[in-house]
């Protein structure tokens, strides 16, 4: 009897591990494009920021079948006199919602979130270096298409919205990176 529970206890185990693996979803993605900052508190005479590249970097673990949460990464430049190109980094979380209005093999995202970006501006024109730091909140749209085996080709287009602005970059009264608005265009990978 005891053979026969252990065998029924580990048979159980592996379908039961077998069904978890079947319902875990999860996804990593890349993505490039252009964004463009709209600084507040600017004052008159000082540029606001031009376009520039941004990359990013993210992956979700499936919560519920249509939500998702995970984190990113971003990289981008935004150009701004008299600096040659501010540099930001960012990163956080992100919550993916995935309502069904597409079919296959399109599918929609909403994706919103919370993070802590850094802006580092070199010394150019007469200005030192100088660094600043802010919260932001990232509501973004997307849509994907499904090319092969489980790999997508992605589009997002949104805003950052940031707060709390601190750093020496800031105090300078160069205006406050308050809105982030991009475009991307990527690749995903679903497991």
């Amino acid at each position: 009897m005891q053979i026969a529970r252990r065998v029924g206890l580990v048979l159980g185990g592996v379908f039961f591990a077998r069904m978890c693996h079947a319902q875990l979803h999860a996804d990593v993605g890349f993505e490039a494009g252009a964004s463009k900052r709209v600084l507040s508190s600017r004052p008159s005479g000082v540029e606001n920021a031009g376009f520039g590249p941004t990359f990013e970097l993210h992956g979700h673990l499936a919560l519920l079948p249509l939500i998702r949460i995970g984190a990113y990464a971003l990289a981008e430049l935004s150009p701004q006199a008299p600096y040659s190109a501010r540099r930001l980094y960012a990163g956080g979380v992100r919550l993916k919602l995935l309502p069904p209005f597409l079919r296959p093999p399109w599918r929609m995202t909403v994706v919103t979130g919370f993070g802590c970006a850094f802006n580092y501006a070199p010394s150019s024109g007469g200005m030192p270096s100088a660094w600043g730091r802010y919260l932001e909140v990232p509501l973004l749209l997307g849509a994907s298409y499904r090319v092969w085996n489980k790999w997508d080709i992605t589009l997002e287009t949104g805003a950052r919205f940031g707060f709390a602005f601190g750093g020496d970059l800031y105090a300078r009264g160069t205006g406050n990176d308050a809105i982030g608005i991009q475009a991307s265009l990527g690749v995903q990978k679903e497991f």
